[in-house]
């Protein structure tokens, strides 16, 4: 908490309608350091003189400052609530890797590295949705918390990218296997899928490394406005309208007509001013491009191939229209996440809430489609076109 004074001059004027005081306040918050701003205050109410005698006509008193933060953190039920389901999620993750792991090994033929790689990044993506600062642990300091932010934002991104470039290369897959058997002249390589994650996930560490050394994720303090007091009563003038310079020391804000302040009754001439804080990257725009644009290209080059699959083109199994399916499943939540997050910007604890929401339902939803297939969907193809290549030597698939 903040302490100092400023000394007010101000002088009573009855010519306007309603009680008006003007003040010009000049403080010095350093040696050396000295500001001037002037505010204007329009007074519904009478105003009660502390001292003796009718409100001065001029005059000058020394007022204190008070600086006070508002930090609004996560409620401790809240985080509690968002950790139960990413636990959830996590453990029925683990349960489906183990049930791949146990497949694997009585299946020689099954290679299940791209539902790992999958699995394995919704399992960041579960963990990312608890860290952050809340009232479970309100010692946290702003450094602390800023690598907290940090850690949610990569492993979050991350993830993200994995999972989705998994699979938007699943689905070109089968698109290319359905021209492939259309044209039976073709050969096609899957290791072309394992390029596409790489590429993928390199571009995002680029991104991610660019805004952590141009765009750092810093503390932004905000004024909420300020509280004063004019008598000792601990009663104030209900102020209806306040306006005026900006910078410490100014009014700020609308004040409601009933509300009234209470003060220290030793100290009746009393300015509390409040301010809350945030983490950011900026405000500008490049920050939320160097986040978004990777992972639009990839749903945008994934939302294509799914239509082309799910119209029903040759060679496509139930599992590869799973794929599809799991791709707009993923492209609706991040619509919804984008808007909610731009709506609810300034706001730490609805942002929160619903941003960890929808990660653990859209990845709960993947998980549970893509556990639900009969096989790994390379696997599945690949023994598809090996019945196909008995009959006939058009294509093969490595």
């Amino acid at each position: 908490m903040d302490l100092m004074h400023r000394v007010i001059n101000f002088k009573f004027i009855d010519d306007i309608s309603g009680d008006c005081i003007f003040l010009d306040p000049v403080f010095s918050p350093s040696p050396g350091c000295i500001y001037s701003r002037t505010d204007e205050m329009i007074w519904r109410d009478e105003i009660i003189w502390s001292g003796d005698g009718n409100v001065p006509l001029d005059g000058s008193v020394t007022v204190p400052i008070t600086k006070e933060r508002i930090e609004r953190l996560i409620p401790s039920y809240l985080h509690i609530l968002v950790m139960a389901f990413a636990l959830s999620g996590m453990l029925l993750t683990l349960a489906i890797i183990f049930c791949v792991t146990w497949f694997f090994r009585k299946r020689v033929r099954y290679q299940p590295l791209f539902d790992y790689v999958i699995l394995c990044s919704c399992l960041v993506m579960f963990a990312s949705t608890v860290i952050t600062k809340s009232q479970i642990l309100p010692q946290i300091t702003d450094q602390q918390n800023v690598f907290l932010i940090q850690a949610r934002n990569i492993s979050t991104s991350v993830g993200f990218t994995l999972v989705v470039a998994t699979l938007v290369g699943q689905i070109w897959f089968i698109y290319q296997a359905s021209l492939i058997s259309m044209s039976h002249t073709e050969r096609f390589n899957t290791r072309i899928i394992y390029i596409l994650i790489g590429v993928a996930l390199i571009i995002d560490v680029i991104c991610l490394l660019i805004l952590h050394l141009y765009f750092p994720v810093e503390l932004t303090t905000f004024s909420l406005g300020q509280e004063l007091a004019w008598n000792q009563t601990r009663k104030v003038g209900r102020a209806g309208m306040a306006v005026g310079g900006e910078g410490l020391g100014c009014w700020k804000g609308r004040v409601e007509e009933n509300d009234e302040y209470e003060t220290d009754p030793k100290d009746p001439y009393h300015v509390i001013e409040y301010y809350v804080t945030t983490y950011s990257n900026g405000d500008g725009w490049i920050p939320h491009a160097m986040l978004l644009v990777d992972k639009a290209v990839l749903l945008l080059a994934g939302s294509f191939l799914s239509f082309e699959v799910l119209q029903g083109t040759a060679n496509t199994v139930a599992e590869g229209k799973k794929v599809a399916v799991c791709i707009y499943n993923i492209i609706l939540f991040s619509i919804c996440g984008l808007v909610l997050v731009f709506l609810l910007d300034g706001d730490p604890i609805s942002t929160f809430a619903f941003s960890s929401t929808l990660i653990i339902c859209c990845t709960s939803i993947t998980v549970l489609m893509l556990s639900s297939q009969r096989g790994n969907v390379i696997n599945t193809l690949s023994s598809v076109f090996e019945s196909e290549r008995d009959n006939n030597d058009y294509y093969v698939v490595e």
